[in-house]
């Protein structure tokens, strides 16, 4: 098929021919006309005659030349046409295919949406109503007189109990990430996060940790799922520097992206991919307490906003996430006041 430009100048040869040729005949025709009519009529009573048939014979010429230009244009115009025709049929085609495979895709979303609440249910209720259960059981042996081993085994089957609601809270969550309306707007980062350290810092007044927020960490984004993000990220700092000397967590802000970074123990770098995959334990952390949901939930929170979600080892030792969410519509920078 031609493009516009190549039938403009198709058209533009075929035109400049056609005036060439009717250009030469005309030109011929002054040239040779007086000559021709003395050797062709000798008799002067004849020549009125004779330039009759010369001009009839000219327009015959100079219109056949027309008719066969203009019927090679036509042709050209009907092949272009046929040619867009085509184009517009399998454009419709193609667009009822896409059409198609949307309902199919959005039928089996819908499914899987189906699915997933339907899960929810089941977590909320069907598998919480049986930990209730054991744990009043769990409550009543602890006040009977029991021996040292059956008074441990209690403890654990509370501490089993306890792992698992977190776990049923941890996958409610997780689900809650995918199906939940985003509410962006302006969040502030800096209070989320003193807000989640002095919680941390309460439960465990003990534990002597200098955490360094900066001041005016801003970003645009859903404040719930923001602050999700970061309380899962900030308690996992704050649990892998326990058994650290001087624990320190430093949040930041560096090239429109937040960081947040600890000294604990760190990660094995080969295993930097599958942190973020539910249920995912890695072997440094497999003596610590944790569902491996968390950072699960970071990364599906971070495409949920359209962001990105990465962890590095620091040269001084721990672990950096670097969380880098997209810009509000109509500006370029991605933090606000980072």
């Amino acid at each position: 098929m031609l493009s516009g430009q190549e039938l403009d100048d198709k058209l533009r040869r075929w035109h400049f021919r056609l005036a060439a040729g009717y250009a030469a005949i005309g030109v011929a025709y002054i040239v040779t006309s007086g000559r021709l009519v003395e050797i062709l009529v000798p008799e002067p009573g004849q020549i009125a005659n004779f330039e009759i048939i010369k001009g009839t014979g000219y327009v015959l010429v100079t219109a056949s030349l027309l008719y066969w230009v203009l019927s090679v244009i036509r042709k050209q115009v009907v092949d272009i046409y046929a040619a867009r025709n085509r184009v517009w049929k399998e454009r419709q085609q193609l667009m009822r295919d896409l059409e198609r495979r949307v309902q199919e895709r959005t039928g089996d979303l819908e499914f899987v949406i189906q699915e997933l609440e339907s899960f929810s249910y089941s977590v909320s209720h069907d598998l919480r109503r049986p930990l209730r259960a054991m744990d009043a059981r769990r409550s009543e042996l602890s006040q009977r007189p029991l021996d040292d081993d059956s008074h441990r085994l209690v403890e654990e089957l509370g501490e089993q109990i306890r792992q698992m609601s977190e776990m049923i809270e941890d996958l409610l969550a997780l689900s809650r990430v995918g199906k939940d309306h985003l509410k962006r707007d302006e969040v502030d980062v800096t209070a989320l996060c003193r807000r989640t350290l002095a919680e941390l810092q309460r439960r465990e007044p003990e534990r002597i940790v200098n955490c360094d927020v900066e001041l005016g960490l801003r970003l645009h984004g859903d404040e719930s799922m923001v602050n999700l993000a970061l309380m899962n990220i900030l308690h996992n700092a704050w649990k892998f520097t326990t058994a650290t000397v001087s624990a320190e967590i430093r949040v930041r802000g560096e090239d429109g992206a937040i960081l947040i970074e600890d000294n604990g123990i760190g990660f094995d770098v080969d295993q930097a991919n599958e942190m973020f995959k539910p249920f995912a334990r890695l072997a440094s952390a497999e003596h610590f307490p944790g569902t491996g949901i968390g950072l699960a939930i970071v990364e599906r929170i971070m495409r949920r906003h359209g962001g990105t979600v990465h962890a590095e080892l620091r040269r001084e030792g721990g672990a950096r996430f670097v969380l880098r969410f997209p810009p509000p519509a109509g500006t370029e920078d991605a933090s606000g006041s980072v």
